[in-house]
Protein backbone atom coordinates (compact mmCIF):
# COMPACT_ATOMS: atom_id res chain seq x y z
CA UNK A 1 0.00 0.00 0.00
CA UNK A 2 2.58 2.57 0.93
CA UNK A 3 4.42 2.02 -2.49
CA UNK A 4 0.71 2.44 -4.80
CA UNK A 5 0.56 5.61 -2.51
CA UNK A 6 3.53 6.85 -3.09
CA UNK A 7 3.51 7.06 -6.83
CA UNK A 8 -0.05 8.26 -6.44
CA UNK A 9 1.43 10.96 -4.45
CA UNK A 10 4.28 11.71 -6.98
CA UNK A 11 1.51 12.01 -9.96
CA UNK A 12 -0.53 14.55 -7.76
CA UNK A 13 2.44 16.52 -7.02
CA UNK A 14 2.79 16.56 -11.10
CA UNK A 15 -0.72 17.58 -11.33
CA UNK A 16 -0.34 20.31 -9.00
CA UNK A 17 2.66 21.50 -10.51
CA UNK A 18 1.43 21.88 -13.90
CA UNK A 19 -1.84 23.94 -12.56
CA UNK A 20 -0.03 26.73 -11.60
CA UNK A 21 0.64 27.22 -15.18
CA UNK A 22 -3.30 28.31 -15.96
CA UNK A 23 -3.61 30.72 -17.79
CA UNK A 24 -6.56 33.24 -17.86
CA UNK A 25 -7.41 33.42 -21.64
CA UNK A 26 -7.25 30.84 -23.93
CA UNK A 27 -4.48 31.70 -26.46
CA UNK A 28 -4.33 29.55 -29.32
CA UNK A 29 -3.70 30.66 -32.54
CA UNK A 30 -4.46 28.48 -35.92
CA UNK A 31 -2.24 25.78 -34.98
CA UNK A 32 -3.68 21.94 -34.91
CA UNK A 33 -3.59 20.76 -31.53
CA UNK A 34 -1.79 17.95 -30.87
CA UNK A 35 -3.72 14.88 -30.50
CA UNK A 36 -2.76 12.28 -28.15
CA UNK A 37 -3.43 8.76 -27.67
CA UNK A 38 -3.00 7.07 -24.15
CA UNK A 39 -4.10 3.85 -22.31
CA UNK A 40 -3.36 1.54 -19.26
CA UNK A 41 -2.02 -1.87 -19.72
CA UNK A 42 -0.76 -1.07 -22.76
CA UNK A 43 3.70 -1.19 -23.30
CA UNK A 44 5.72 1.97 -22.86
CA UNK A 45 6.35 1.01 -26.17
CA UNK A 46 2.84 0.77 -27.85
CA UNK A 47 2.36 4.13 -26.14
CA UNK A 48 5.72 5.91 -28.41
CA UNK A 49 4.48 3.93 -31.29
CA UNK A 50 0.85 6.17 -31.16
CA UNK A 51 2.24 8.97 -30.25
CA UNK A 52 5.00 8.83 -32.66
CA UNK A 53 4.61 12.36 -34.40
CA UNK A 54 4.06 14.26 -31.05
CA UNK A 55 7.26 12.93 -30.05
CA UNK A 56 8.69 16.43 -28.90
CA UNK A 57 5.93 16.62 -25.96
CA UNK A 58 6.67 13.22 -23.94
CA UNK A 59 9.39 12.49 -21.56
CA UNK A 60 10.31 9.02 -19.49
CA UNK A 61 12.02 9.70 -16.47
CA UNK A 62 13.28 5.78 -15.21
CA UNK A 63 13.43 4.67 -11.78
CA UNK A 64 13.53 8.59 -10.19
CA UNK A 65 12.75 7.45 -7.04
CA UNK A 66 14.47 3.89 -6.81
CA UNK A 67 10.55 2.16 -5.92
CA UNK A 68 11.33 -1.50 -6.10
CA UNK A 69 13.95 -4.23 -7.14
CA UNK A 70 13.74 -2.75 -11.01
CA UNK A 71 12.03 0.15 -10.59
CA UNK A 72 9.39 2.44 -12.04
CA UNK A 73 9.38 4.66 -15.39
CA UNK A 74 7.33 7.64 -15.23
CA UNK A 75 6.02 8.87 -18.35
CA UNK A 76 4.38 12.58 -19.27
CA UNK A 77 3.01 14.54 -22.06
CA UNK A 78 3.09 18.30 -21.59
CA UNK A 79 1.62 20.83 -24.22
CA UNK A 80 1.88 24.50 -24.15
CA UNK A 81 -0.63 26.95 -23.35
CA UNK A 82 -1.14 28.55 -26.65
CA UNK A 83 -1.43 25.04 -28.21
CA UNK A 84 -3.02 22.62 -25.32
CA UNK A 85 -3.87 18.87 -27.11
CA UNK A 86 -6.88 16.61 -27.42
CA UNK A 87 -6.29 13.27 -25.89
CA UNK A 88 -8.28 9.97 -26.49
CA UNK A 89 -8.26 7.24 -24.08
CA UNK A 90 -9.02 4.01 -25.39
CA UNK A 91 -9.18 0.62 -23.99
CA UNK A 92 -10.44 -3.07 -25.57
CA UNK A 93 -14.31 -2.96 -25.44
CA UNK A 94 -14.59 0.10 -24.10
CA UNK A 95 -15.78 3.08 -26.42
CA UNK A 96 -13.00 5.88 -26.85
CA UNK A 97 -13.15 8.34 -24.75
CA UNK A 98 -11.62 12.11 -26.18
CA UNK A 99 -11.06 14.78 -24.02
CA UNK A 100 -10.22 18.44 -25.01
CA UNK A 101 -7.78 21.72 -23.96
CA UNK A 102 -5.63 18.72 -22.25
CA UNK A 103 -2.52 20.46 -20.69
CA UNK A 104 -0.73 17.15 -19.51
CA UNK A 105 -1.15 13.37 -19.16
CA UNK A 106 1.26 11.33 -16.95
CA UNK A 107 1.63 7.84 -15.91
CA UNK A 108 3.90 5.08 -14.84
CA UNK A 109 5.26 1.61 -15.76
CA UNK A 110 5.88 -1.19 -13.34
CA UNK A 111 8.62 -2.58 -14.31
CA UNK A 112 8.37 -5.36 -11.87
CA UNK A 113 5.45 -6.14 -13.25
CA UNK A 114 6.26 -5.62 -17.21
CA UNK A 115 4.13 -7.37 -18.84
CA UNK A 116 1.10 -5.57 -17.61
CA UNK A 117 2.02 -2.64 -19.14
CA UNK A 118 1.45 0.74 -18.01
CA UNK A 119 -0.48 1.00 -14.46
CA UNK A 120 -2.06 4.11 -14.35
CA UNK A 121 -2.55 7.67 -16.89
CA UNK A 122 -3.63 10.56 -15.99
CA UNK A 123 -5.49 13.35 -18.47
CA UNK A 124 -5.47 16.79 -16.92
CA UNK A 125 -7.54 19.84 -18.85
CA UNK A 126 -9.30 22.87 -18.36
CA UNK A 127 -12.94 24.07 -18.66
CA UNK A 128 -13.19 26.58 -20.51
CA UNK A 129 -16.16 29.11 -21.96
CA UNK A 130 -17.74 29.73 -25.24
CA UNK A 131 -15.06 32.61 -25.88
CA UNK A 132 -12.09 30.15 -25.03
CA UNK A 133 -11.92 31.52 -21.77
CA UNK A 134 -10.27 29.72 -19.10
CA UNK A 135 -11.50 32.04 -16.62
CA UNK A 136 -15.19 31.08 -16.61
CA UNK A 137 -18.24 31.20 -14.39
CA UNK A 138 -19.61 28.51 -12.59
CA UNK A 139 -22.29 27.83 -14.74
CA UNK A 140 -19.89 27.26 -17.42
CA UNK A 141 -17.78 24.58 -15.07
CA UNK A 142 -21.46 22.88 -14.30
CA UNK A 143 -22.42 22.73 -17.58
CA UNK A 144 -19.01 21.21 -18.85
CA UNK A 145 -18.74 18.55 -16.33
CA UNK A 146 -22.40 17.41 -16.68
CA UNK A 147 -21.74 17.08 -20.33
CA UNK A 148 -18.46 14.61 -19.33
CA UNK A 149 -20.73 12.81 -17.09
CA UNK A 150 -23.14 12.23 -19.49
CA UNK A 151 -20.87 11.12 -21.72
CA UNK A 152 -19.23 8.56 -19.81
CA UNK A 153 -22.57 7.16 -18.84
CA UNK A 154 -23.58 6.49 -22.53
CA UNK A 155 -19.95 4.93 -22.60
CA UNK A 156 -21.23 2.74 -19.63
CA UNK A 157 -18.98 3.89 -16.95
CA UNK A 158 -20.75 3.18 -13.52
CA UNK A 159 -20.16 4.43 -9.58
CA UNK A 160 -17.63 2.74 -8.15
CA UNK A 161 -16.68 2.59 -4.36
CA UNK A 162 -14.33 0.24 -2.67
CA UNK A 163 -15.97 -2.50 -0.49
CA UNK A 164 -15.38 -1.09 3.07
CA UNK A 165 -17.42 2.08 1.67
CA UNK A 166 -21.09 2.44 2.79
CA UNK A 167 -23.52 1.56 0.79
CA UNK A 168 -25.38 4.16 0.18
CA UNK A 169 -28.26 5.21 -2.66
CA UNK A 170 -27.91 7.61 -5.61
CA UNK A 171 -30.30 9.67 -4.07
CA UNK A 172 -28.64 9.75 -0.98
CA UNK A 173 -25.36 10.06 -2.17
CA UNK A 174 -25.18 13.93 -2.07
CA UNK A 175 -26.69 14.55 1.49
CA UNK A 176 -23.80 11.79 2.70
CA UNK A 177 -20.54 13.09 0.64
CA UNK A 178 -21.06 16.70 1.40
CA UNK A 179 -21.62 15.60 4.98
CA UNK A 180 -19.34 17.22 7.38
CA UNK A 181 -15.86 15.02 7.85
CA UNK A 182 -17.01 12.09 5.01
CA UNK A 183 -14.81 12.12 2.44
CA UNK A 184 -16.04 13.67 -1.15
CA UNK A 185 -15.54 11.26 -3.22
CA UNK A 186 -19.01 9.21 -1.72
CA UNK A 187 -20.83 10.94 -3.98
CA UNK A 188 -22.63 9.12 -6.94
CA UNK A 189 -21.28 11.01 -10.57
CA UNK A 190 -24.98 9.89 -12.12
CA UNK A 191 -27.08 11.46 -8.91
CA UNK A 192 -28.37 14.74 -10.48
CA UNK A 193 -26.70 17.93 -9.68
CA UNK A 194 -28.95 20.77 -9.68
CA UNK A 195 -26.54 24.21 -10.19
CA UNK A 196 -26.81 25.11 -6.63
CA UNK A 197 -25.53 21.83 -5.29
CA UNK A 198 -22.53 21.66 -7.78
CA UNK A 199 -21.90 25.33 -6.46
CA UNK A 200 -21.35 24.11 -2.91
CA UNK A 201 -19.48 21.48 -3.51
CA UNK A 202 -15.59 21.60 -2.25
CA UNK A 203 -12.86 23.24 -3.68
CA UNK A 204 -11.56 19.97 -4.98
CA UNK A 205 -14.20 17.23 -5.33
CA UNK A 206 -13.42 13.91 -6.50
CA UNK A 207 -16.00 10.94 -8.12
CA UNK A 208 -14.94 7.35 -8.37
CA UNK A 209 -15.64 5.27 -11.59
CA UNK A 210 -15.60 2.15 -12.83
CA UNK A 211 -16.12 0.37 -16.99
CA UNK A 212 -16.79 -3.17 -15.35
CA UNK A 213 -13.92 -4.63 -13.67
CA UNK A 214 -11.26 -3.67 -16.43
CA UNK A 215 -10.65 -0.08 -16.07
CA UNK A 216 -11.42 2.06 -12.48
CA UNK A 217 -11.71 6.30 -13.03
CA UNK A 218 -11.24 9.01 -10.39
CA UNK A 219 -12.34 12.18 -11.43
CA UNK A 220 -10.84 14.78 -9.70
CA UNK A 221 -12.24 18.66 -9.69
CA UNK A 222 -10.20 21.37 -8.49
CA UNK A 223 -11.34 24.83 -9.08
CA UNK A 224 -10.37 28.21 -7.35
CA UNK A 225 -11.37 32.03 -7.83
CA UNK A 226 -8.95 34.26 -9.70
CA UNK A 227 -9.36 37.81 -8.55
CA UNK A 228 -7.27 38.85 -11.61
CA UNK A 229 -9.64 37.71 -13.63
CA UNK A 230 -12.21 38.01 -11.50
CA UNK A 231 -13.62 34.55 -12.69
CA UNK A 232 -12.86 31.13 -11.27
CA UNK A 233 -10.28 28.54 -13.10
CA UNK A 234 -11.56 24.91 -13.26
CA UNK A 235 -9.00 22.13 -13.98
CA UNK A 236 -10.13 18.67 -13.78
CA UNK A 237 -8.22 15.59 -14.12
CA UNK A 238 -8.84 11.73 -15.21
CA UNK A 239 -6.68 9.44 -13.05
CA UNK A 240 -7.58 5.89 -15.33
CA UNK A 241 -6.24 2.96 -13.23
CA UNK A 242 -5.62 -0.80 -14.82
CA UNK A 243 -7.38 -3.51 -12.42
CA UNK A 244 -4.01 -4.74 -10.97
CA UNK A 245 -3.48 -0.89 -9.72
CA UNK A 246 -6.63 -0.93 -8.33
CA UNK A 247 -6.17 -4.36 -6.21
CA UNK A 248 -2.70 -3.12 -4.98
CA UNK A 249 -4.15 -0.29 -3.57
CA UNK A 250 -5.86 -2.28 -1.19
CA UNK A 251 -2.86 -4.64 -0.72
CA UNK A 252 -0.02 -3.83 2.14
CA UNK A 253 2.76 -4.84 1.24
CA UNK A 254 4.20 -5.93 4.42
CA UNK A 255 1.80 -8.44 4.72
CA UNK A 256 0.03 -9.04 1.11
CA UNK A 257 -1.49 -12.24 2.12
CA UNK A 258 -3.46 -10.96 5.25
CA UNK A 259 -4.52 -8.06 3.43
CA UNK A 260 -6.22 -9.97 0.29
CA UNK A 261 -7.66 -12.55 3.05
CA UNK A 262 -9.22 -9.92 4.59
CA UNK A 263 -10.78 -8.64 1.27
CA UNK A 264 -12.31 -11.66 -0.02
CA UNK A 265 -13.50 -13.51 3.15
Amino acid sequence: MFRHQLIKTVLVAISLSLSTAACSENNKGNIMPPHAYVSVEESPETFKKNNENIEEYWSFDDNPLNIGSLGVTFYKLRFPSDNYATVTFTYPNIPPLTIENVSSTSGYFDHDRSERGIQSTAIRFFIENAQGSYGVTQNDAYIAMQKLFKQLEEHGWSDDHRIDDPRISIQDSYTYGTSENVADDFVNYQYPLTFIQFKQLPSLQTWSLRHGTDVFLEIRMQYNFEEEVNNYVYMVSLDFSSEENYINSYISYDNPNDTMESLFT
